[in-house]
């Protein structure tokens, strides 16, 4: 497998987005795993971002299941937008393993608590597409599973 490096597009002072590999029609077993988050504090926006810098996009780009991954945030509104494509079940395997499933069970409050609202949604898209962000962020918070200060408060439902 070639190697895939991240490319960064800043769009302000504040923010920008992060994309591994292309945007592709996706195989019949792909799966998009969607994390969106609003109203992270500063202190909670520069924790993610430390622990997705070194325990999460280290070791996507050797991950030959994830076919494409994209992230947006901004450090001034608060809001973050993780979109990723993975080949068949990987996407389960890598979200409960390593460092991920480590931060999973251990920042999960610290990171979303505060007035953060999050949304998680994973899904097998019935069009073959990935979404765009904004079909990303609508789709999660339509169907997506929802943490509101900290706390689970509704459990998801696969778009139609």
């Amino acid at each position: 497998m070639t190697t895939r490096t991240w490319t960064l597009e800043r769009n302000s002072k504040y923010g920008g987005i992060q994309r591994l590999g292309e945007r592709a029609p996706l195989p019949k077993d792909a799966v998009v795993s969607i994390t969106h988050g609003k109203g992270l504090s500063l202190g909670q926006t520069i924790l993610n971002s430390m622990y997705s810098g070194w325990f999460i996009l280290p070791r996507l780009p050797k991950n030959e299941n994830l076919l494409y991954a994209e992230l947006h945030g901004d450090f001034k509104s608060g809001e973050s937008l993780t979109i990723t494509v993975w080949r068949g079940k990987a996407m389960t395997h890598f979200r409960d393993n390593g460092g991920h499933g480590w931060a999973i069970k251990l920042l999960t409050n610290i990171v979303f608590g505060g007035n953060a609202t999050l949304w998680f949604l994973t899904y097998t898209p019935k069009d073959g597409q990935i979404p765009s962000a904004e079909e990303a962020r609508r789709l999660s918070e339509q169907h997506g599973k929802m943490m509101v200060r900290g706390a689970f408060v509704r459990s998801a439902a696969r778009p139609a």
